[in-house]
């Protein structure tokens, strides 16, 4: 009985090739038998409900195989949104971290962020920045790394700090810098 059970599953869970295999046996058997082209002029009834089983069989396998792929691709469009959706809430969480940790800047790095808004690019290049002065920006999510660029020294202010650049500039009547302050 066990060995049954193991050849049932092995067909059940065998691949769509199969299915189609006995999909089109069967059919091509039972269309050969209802148009008495078969092979042997006296066919036994019992061979016709074996044909009839291939046809099921198959069908059921295809159907099944049917079944796995499309829910494989629903959950693989799931997982999909899933992770763009985490990677959106990291990004947006970047950006407001950002933006609270503007009002905690020191001096130093106040006069740096204070520079860089000033000269109306958001998306800068140095290659000094980073390693003189501009670390801490980076740490605080005030500006950071652009991912899309291949370059080293390609920086982006965050989005949140770039939309209230004018009310920054504004609150902090300070004397800017026209050297870079880094």
């Amino acid at each position: 009985m066990e060995h049954l059970v193991a050849i049932l599953d092995k067909f059940l869970t065998g691949s769509s090739r199969t299915g189609w295999l006995l999909l089109i046996f069967g059919a091509a058997m039972i269309s050969l038998g209802r148009f008495d082209v078969f092979p042997a002029p006296e066919i036994i009834p019992g061979w016709q409900t074996l044909f009839w089983g291939c046809l099921a069989l198959g069908a059921t396998m295809l159907l099944t195989s049917l079944g796995a792929w499309i829910f494989g691709k629903a959950q693989l469009i799931r997982d999909q949104n899933y992770e763009d959706n985490k990677k959106e809430a990291q990004v947006l969480h970047m950006h407001r971290t950002g933006d609270s940790n503007v009002a905690l800047l020191p001096h130093g790095e106040l006069v740096a962020l204070l520079y860089i808004l000033r000269n109306d690019e958001q998306r800068f290049i140095d290659e000094r920045f980073r390693w003189e002065g501009g670390a801490r920006l980076i740490d605080r999510n005030i500006v950071y790394r652009d991912r899309s660029s291949n370059a080293d020294g390609v920086f982006v202010v965050n989005d949140f700090v770039w939309a209230r650049r004018a009310e920054i500039l504004a609150s902090n009547n300070r004397h800017i810098p026209t050297f870079k302050p880094w």
